[in-house]
């Protein structure tokens, strides 16, 4: 399925959640914000919402400085 991770076109295999996509690419969770088709959703959220084909996903992960 083709979806948009990012700004970039993907091909995911198969069907997900958000949450098994976060795994299947590696990404820690802890401070990653997903927007699935400009909808910002909690990390609760995430194992209730499937990836469908053409999907605009966005993956923020917010970090602290000073």
């Amino acid at each position: 399925m083709k979806v948009r991770l990012n700004g970039v076109d993907e091909v995911l295999d198969g069907e997900m959640t958000l949450d098994e996509l976060v795994a299947r690419l590696g990404i820690e969770p802890t401070n990653l914000v997903i927007e699935l088709n400009g909808a910002v959703l909690s990390r609760e959220e995430w194992p209730a919402h499937s990836v469908h084909e053409g999907d605009a996903i966005e993956m923020v992960r917010f970090v602290g400085g000073g």
